[in-house]
């Protein structure tokens, strides 16, 4: 080998040298950067965590004052304390209040809010659909809303009409059409136990028909809360709902809510989304003061969540 190809090879293997010493250390560099974005990622979750945690102790309100303002309010006005049952959950912590939460109180139309639930969830699984049609039959006539007055027996109905007369107009024959194509009462309250754990679906709970008891009715709008986005129409329909009574006789913000009376039972169940969110479910036997007082007790609620809120 003459001197120029000695030099021309030697000069081949220190380029060589050089790019494989390059290569090595770029990929070395690469494999250091990955580990500083993994441990930057790690540190940005673990910061996250904590700052949720942090967040969780600031928003979490303590009940116990508002419950001797609404105990304080029944007997102030000289109202029987056994005829008023209530539950007001903080939505945000989950943190509960109430008197004689597990006592069963006539419903009224206040059954109608889950009964809704049950279909929308149906139609979201795609079970069911808005537009399909389900038959008004003689035997599912009762006084009360545009449904029985609008259409003779025979008649098909949409769903979607259906759902939105139930809850804004509160419509019984609407409702009682709703019910018996899912197969009547027994099995309307065994669809419910998807939205509260808690309750014993048992003979008693059955059989008592359109009997549910606070705490009952208050996990099922707990359930409405965390699956918001997939009740928005219905939502949209409770905040139609008798505004400006009820829940809102006092507040006129149209608090979305499902209202019932029958003979002595004035009820009332809704969640207010301003502010710190809470579900309030209200059951009375005082006839039609029971709204005056189901307006009273809401108004204080709403102020509490609201001047805790700005604390």
């Amino acid at each position: 080998m003459n001197k120029k190809n000695r030099i021309i090879v030697l000069m081949i293997l220190v380029l060589f040298s050089f790019l494989t010493l390059f290569f090595v250390k770029d990929k070395k560099d690469q494999k250091q950067e990955v580990v500083i974005r993994e441990k930057v990622a790690l540190q940005e979750h673990e910061s996250k965590i904590e700052d949720q945690k942090i967040g969780e102790e600031e928003i979490a309100l303590d009940l116990q004052p508002l419950k001797k303002k609404l105990d304080d309010y029944l007997k102030e006005n000289e109202i029987d304390a056994q005829e008023v049952g209530y539950v007001v959950i903080d939505l945000l912590s989950g943190d509960s209040i109430g008197a004689n939460e597990d006592t069963y109180f006539y419903a009224a139309s206040t059954y109608k809010l889950p009964l809704a639930m049950v279909w929308y969830e149906k139609i979201n699984d795609q079970e069911a659909k808005l537009d399909e049609e389900l038959v008004f039959l003689e035997d599912t006539y009762e006084e009360g809303g545009h449904i029985g007055t609008d259409y003779e027996y025979g008649s098909s109905i949409s769903i979607q009409e259906l759902l939105e007369a139930m809850i804004i107009e509160s419509d019984n024959s609407a409702a009682h059409i709703l019910y018996e194509n899912l197969g009547g009462w027994p099995a309307f309250k065994k669809e419910l136990k998807k939205f509260d754990p808690t309750q014993k679906i048992d003979e008693k709970y059955i059989s008592y028909d359109n009997e549910f008891t606070p705490k009952n009715m208050g996990n099922i709008l707990k359930y409405f809360y965390s699956h918001k986005d997939e009740f928005e129409k219905l939502l949209k329909d409770l905040k139609k709902s008798k505004p400006g009574e009820f829940l809102d006789r006092n507040l006129n913000v149209y608090f979305p809510q499902k209202y019932g009376s029958y003979d002595y039972s004035y009820n009332a169940a809704g969640i207010n989304f301003n502010t710190h969110p809470y579900a309030i479910v209200i059951d009375t036997v005082l006839g039609d003061y029971g709204e005056v007082v189901i307006g009273d007790m809401n108004e204080i609620v709403y102020s509490y969540f609201v001047e805790q809120s700005n604390e």
